[in-house]
């Protein structure tokens, strides 16, 4: 799972679900050309949803008024199974690591956290929203979070 976190002035209340849905779309498109760069021949599609988001909620930090986490679904051409990187209730940290070549949710994730420039995302997903609450950001951050697993 990928989140961000943005600072948006002059946002009193929660954007409206149109807004939200304009970013899910521009950050679909923007994450989808970062992961056709890297993994271009393994994917056949890049789907984005919203899993969770907050208002005013101050994650990662005080310095964040919007919190969203991704759920990003990779379809693999059709030698492959389909592989995710969703959220799960037991997650651990990404660490700094070279990204691997497999599309895997662990390098997929990797990837883009480590791998996306911020303030590029920022210009081209996410101010682009005219005439929005997201118009107006002025600070972002991008983190990631893997499933655990789980043996028993």
């Amino acid at each position: 799972m990928v989140y961000t976190a943005f600072k948006l002035d002059c946002c009193e209340s929660n954007p409206p679900e149109e807004e939200y849905e304009k970013l899910r779309l521009n950050t679909q498109d923007y994450f989808t050309e970062r992961l056709e760069e890297q993994f271009g021949s393994q994917l056949s599609e890049v789907q984005l949803s919203i899993h969770h988001k907050e208002f005013g909620s101050a994650k990662p930090d005080k310095h964040y008024n919007i919190y969203v986490e991704w759920d990003i679904e990779t379809l693999r051409k059709p030698d492959s199974a389909s592989t995710s990187a969703t959220a799960d209730r037991q997650e651990r940290i990404v660490q700094d690591g070279v990204a691997d070549t497999e599309a895997n949710p662990e390098n997929l994730t990797r990837f883009l956290v480590q791998g996306t420039d911020l303030m590029d995302y920022m210009l081209k997903a996410v101010q682009p929203i005219r005439k929005s609450a997201f118009a107006n950001v002025t600070m972002g951050f991008m983190g990631g979070k893997l499933p655990t697993e789980s043996m028993f």
